[in-house]
């Protein structure tokens, strides 16, 4: 069996839950992917824990170097996206208390979002869908 049989690595995203007052922080995208929200978060690099990436990735795309990481809350496939090899999002707590976002250059604005919200952002094409069906129910708890 040669090397192009092997089925493509999977890539894990560490990814930052972070509720207030109900909503959901999300930003926005300027890459490729631009006017895509998002929730903050990541790759996880070699031999990096999902905690260690994302406070690493919290640090880098909001200023956050001091955010209370608390646990793993789901796991899931991401939506296909060709040519990227397949994605697993790990969807991590994190606490909000006091939050000041600093924007990196990855992105150019930052929302609190309802679960209404998140779920029309879904329907129109500018949030992950996948992603959307994981983190709504969890705005509702």
């Amino acid at each position: 069996m040669g090397t192009t049989d092997q089925p493509p690595l999977q890539q894990l995203a560490s990814k930052a839950v972070i509720i207030r007052a109900g909503c959901l922080l999300c930003v926005r995208k300027i890459d490729a992917f631009g006017g895509q929200w998002e929730i903050p978060g990541g790759r996880l690099d070699e031999g990096e824990t999902f905690r260690d990436a994302l406070a690493r990735e919290l640090a880098e795309e909001l200023g956050v170097d001091n955010a209370w990481i608390s646990g793993l809350l789901d796991a899931l496939p991401a939506d296909p996206l060709p040519p990227f090899p397949p994605m697993h999002y790990l969807l991590v707590e994190v606490a909000a208390s006091g939050l000041q976002p600093r924007l990196s250059d990855e992105h150019d604005r930052y929302g609190w979002f309802s679960g209404e919200q998140i779920t029309r952002m879904a329907a129109a094409g500018a949030f992950n869908p996948s992603l959307a069906r994981a983190l709504v129910p969890l705005l509702a708890r």
